[in-house]
């Protein structure tokens, strides 16, 4: 394995409308370069800001993905100000408008289409990780967003808790799962 790549250049331009970044071109795992996989991407789901290129480990055994340039720490959270764990947000709901209103029809239609097929079975199985036939123990998620899982796993009998680092998501989270 090679030495770890370290990176200190950030982009320290900052504004309310840009997610200030650092380069890095090696593998987390092992230091080695990555190869361009795709560039100038945006996020036209969540309207995450900025754009982002994605390089990936050459070595097929491995095949991770990272951010090149990825996000400094502190301004992750610039990233998720849209993200799906906020939808009870007033302010974020307000500034998605007709985007949310469109992915809430397509959501449902999906969920309608799923209940029409053998495949919502399937789909509830992945939805609890296919530990629907598991006997019910102990779980604990890390990145539980929402939470929207856990209350599934309880519903099922399961004792379930979660981590969760995005403080809107753990408000949210406190305000209608567990109040």
């Amino acid at each position: 394995m090679r030495g770890r790549v370290q990176s200190t250049r950030v982009d320290m331009t900052v504004t309310a409308n840009k997610i200030r970044s650092r380069s890095n071109p090696g593998c987390c795992v092992c230091g080695a370069r990555g190869e361009p996989l795709y560039q100038r991407l945006r996020d036209r789901l969540l309207d995450a800001l900025g754009e982002w290129n994605l390089k990936k480990y050459p070595d097929p055994q491995c095949g991770l993905v990272w951010l090149d340039p990825g996000p400094i720490e502190d301004d992750i959270g610039k990233a998720y100000q849209a993200y799906y764990t906020h939808a009870d947000s007033d302010d974020v709901r307000h500034s998605r408008g007709a985007k949310e209103c469109f992915r809430t029809i397509l959501n449902k239609s999906w969920h309608l289409f799923l209940h029409a097929t053998p495949i919502y079975g399937e789909y509830n199985r992945l939805n609890l990780m296919y530990l629907d036939k598991d006997k019910p123990g102990w779980m604990l998620e890390v990145a539980c967003c929402n939470g929207r899982r856990l209350a599934e796993f309880r519903t099922v009998g399961w004792q379930a808790g979660g981590l969760e680092v995005d403080l809107k998501a753990v408000k949210t989270v406190q305000q209608t799962l567990w109040p």
